[in-house]
């Protein structure tokens, strides 16, 4: 787990990003950061819920998200099925998922998982700040 902290803004979002891919991960990082949001980056379903579990825990020692930007495919716990399980919870938090253009099945599956947008692999920055800047 990465967490990036950045204060251009009076009331900094914060953006959980759930990514197995490395270089991809980092760019995400890099284009959100720059744009004045606290990112949080995890590899996987298992740490994408770790964060959320101690994230909205008692102790709130870590900034709870405003936003969630998932994979759909993601190690641990599909992006589709955390969609699923975080639009079933009392936060109703708010998910994008990221799925290649090329694969109708899985980008009807996200929007039926209740995503509120889907970002089309591969991905660009100005899609990605564009659809960030609606939600968070």
């Amino acid at each position: 787990m990465h967490v990036v902290a950045n204060s251009k803004r009076f009331f900094v979002p914060t953006v959980l990003v759930a990514e197995s891919d490395d270089e991809l991960r980092a760019r995400l990082e890099g284009w959100l950061t720059s744009e004045g949001y606290n990112v949080v980056a995890v590899e996987d379903g298992l740490e994408l819920f770790d964060y959320l579990a101690i994230s909205h825990g008692s102790s709130g020692s870590l900034p709870a998200p405003s936003l969630v930007v998932s994979d759909v495919d993601l190690a641990g716990c599909s992006g589709i099925a955390a969609c699923k399980r975080l639009r079933a919870a009392p936060t109703k938090l708010r998910v994008v998922l990221m799925a290649p253009a090329a694969d109708k099945a899985a980008l009807r599956e996200a929007l039926l998982a209740g995503a509120c947008d889907i970002i089309h692999k591969p991905v660009a920055a100005g899609e990605v700040l564009n659809v960030v800047g609606l939600y968070a």
